[in-house]
């Protein structure tokens, strides 16, 4: 009986820790499957053949005081290794993955390279007692000096492999938005009606709140973070929220001309600030109103007849080249997923050209979807592309 990988329902969470693979050139894919006590796996194919005969050599002509130079050529070879053909699967059904998801990154990336390596391993039957023993000490030696070098910053770390994608292609970047509003459950339509504003036709951005990404544990640390890497932001100011006007203020203290736009309900009472008060409104009308109502309301502020009116967002419109691969996105179309499903999607694929573009075979294999749903959704999405 084939084995079966699934995408977690949770898989938005494993971000970070495929990011954490990333930095040692791994491209990870976070799967469930059994059993879940392994916590990684290789499925090899026909190009590993000739990695397994150089790993072998290379632990059969090892000297026994060889060890620094025999891990240096080890990870070289694994490096080689490293996403031709091979998938390597994390098991988040496995209690190790669970935890290293709430690890610091450091540890991400130590514990994915070592898990990478004992995975490559275990494809090597012929290999003796004696040699896997040789294999295990040099492993445990370069995850130590990896260990005992400085403090690697978390945020620098995925800030970079993401300028590194947008990088491999400069014709392709979505805009994002950061969104700022209270932690107050009150607000889940606010985030919602916003996100199916900006994030389908015809913006196609990508909405962030705080708790989308963690770059980092701290709550301030990471809010910047997310300032950082964000083309414009939305501030939800109806109550003038503490945390929000901290936010906000220090955004507008850098004054780098990214747009700021403030949101407001019918029910604000406070006066707004005078170095704010110049900022774009976007009126969403009472925070009891539906995800419906307050979509009107939002789009009847900043769009004439349909279209964009204000100067700000059309910039924003002139500067994006790509077109976010979001769930507000799949909201719009006429295909029932799972969830989980689309997770598998979005976090693999983040634009609506790179979908397009990937066939339809390996999305299914990285996805589990299956073909069929695939082209439908491919259709679909093609027609966003005329908007």
């Amino acid at each position: 009986m084939a084995r079966e990988f699934n995408a977690p329902d949770d898989i938005e969470s494993y971000k970070t820790l495929k990011h954490a693979c990333a930095i040692n050139n791994i491209k990870a894919e976070i799967k469930d499957f059994e059993p879940v006590n392994v916590p990684a796996m290789l499925v090899e194919d026909s190009s590993l053949n000739k990695f397994r005969e150089s790993l072998l050599y290379e632990v059969r002509t090892m000297n026994e005081n060889d060890n620094d130079a025999f891990a240096g050529r080890f990870e070289k070879l694994l490096e080689n290794a490293a996403n031709k053909g091979v998938d390597f699967y994390l098991n988040s059904s496995n209690n190790l993955i669970k935890a290293l998801v709430n690890s610091a990154f450091e540890t991400q990336v130590a514990v994915c390279l070592s898990l990478y390596h004992i995975t490559y391993m275990t494809v090597m039957p012929s290999l003796k007692r004696g040699e896997v023993d040789r294999i295990y000490d040099s492993i445990s030696s370069v995850l130590n000096k990896l260990l005992e070098l400085p403090p690697v910053v978390k945020t620098e770390l995925i800030e970079q492999h993401e300028l590194e994608i947008i990088g491999a292609n400069n014709e392709c970047k979505p805009i994002r938005l950061f969104l700022m509003t209270p932690f107050d459950d009150r607000y889940s339509n606010v985030i919602r009606a916003i996100k199916l504003v900006f994030e389908t036709s015809p913006y196609f951005f990508e909405v962030m709140i705080a708790t989308d990404k963690t770059y980092d544990t701290k709550l301030l640390p990471n809010v910047k973070h997310h300032i950082k890497m964000a083309d414009g932001f939305i501030a939800e100011i109806t109550d003038l929220n503490p945390n929000v006007m901290l936010e906000l203020g220090a955004i507008l203290i850098n004054n780098d001309n990214r747009p700021v736009f403030s949101l407001r309900g019918n029910d604000a009472s406070k006066e707004v600030p005078v170095d704010i008060n110049d900022q774009l409104y976007i009126n969403y009308g009472n925070i009891d109103d539906s995800v419906e109502e307050m979509v009107n309301k939002i789009k009847g502020t900043i769009e004439r007849h349909g279209k964009p009116s204000h100067d700000e967002i059309l910039k924003l419109l002139q500067k994006r080249t790509c077109k976010a691969l979001n769930f507000s996105m799949f909201s719009k179309l006429k295909i029932k997923l799972q969830d989980h499903e689309i997770s598998s999607i979005v976090g693999t694929y983040s634009t609506v050209e790179n979908f397009i573009e990937s066939s339809s075979e390996e999305i299914s294999k990285t996805t589990a979807i299956d073909i069929d749903d695939i082209n439908f959704i491919k259709t679909g999405l093609k027609r966003f592309l005329t908007a």
